[in-house]
C-alpha cells in the first residue's frame, strides 16, 4: 500500500494477533502457533500499549522457546522481564565455552565482566568443570548479578 511503512504492516499484523489471542490462556497456549520473532513483536506491542494479559501470554510463550541466553537477556532488559534474567545468566555461566566476541558486544562491557567473574568464581568453587553444582551456580549468579539493595560495593 502506498504511504504505509513496513512498521505499519507489522503493527497491523501484531494487532490482528493480539485480537486473536486476547482470550488465550497461558496454560493452554501451543508454542508452535507463533514463531519467536512473532512472539517478540507481540511482547513489544503489548508492552507499549499496556495489554497486560497479552504481555503475560507473550512472556510465557517466549520463555518456552529455545532462545539463546544473550537474546533472553537483551529482550528481558528491553521489555522489563526480570524473570528471564537469572536463568539466562546461569546458562551463560554453566556452559563450557566462553563468551564469543559478538556476545560480549551484545552484553556490553559491565555485564561481560560480571559473566566472566561469575564463571571464574564457579570454576574456583567447583570440583568438576564438566558437571557444575547448579545450586552453587545459582548462588554465585544471585550474588554477582542480583546483590541485595544497599550493598556497600555499589
Amino acid at each position: 500500500m502506498i504511504g504505509t511503512s513496513v512498521y505499519d504492516h507489522k503493527s497491523k499484523f501484531s494487532f490482528t494477533v493480539l485480537e486473536h489471542y486476547s482470550n488465550v490462556d497461558c496454560r493452554t497456549y501451543d508454542r508452535r502457533v507463533l514463531s519467536s520473532k512473532e512472539l517478540i513483536n507481540l511482547l513489544s506491542i503489548s508492552t507499549r500499549f499496556d495489554f497486560e494479559r497479552i504481555r503475560r501470554l507473550a512472556i510465557y510463550a517466549i520463555g518456552k522457546q529455545d532462545l539463546c541466553p544473550i537474546d533472553l537477556i537483551r529482550f528481558a532488559e528491553k521489555y522489563d522481564v526480570d524473570e528471564w534474567l537469572r536463568g539466562a545468566y546461569i546458562a551463560l555461566c554453566q556452559r563450557p565455552e566462553p563468551l564469543e566476541v559478538e556476545e560480549a558486544k551484545e552484553l556490553g562491557f559491565e555485564k561481560t565482566i560480571l559473566v566472566a567473574r561469575a564463571r571464574e568464581k564457579r570454576f574456583q568453587s567447583s570440583n568438576s568443570y564438566l558437571r557444575p553444582d547448579l545450586s552453587l551456580l545459582g548462588r554465585i549468579v544471585d550474588e554477582i548479578f542480583f546483590p541485595p539493595r544497599g550493598d556497600a560495593s555499589e
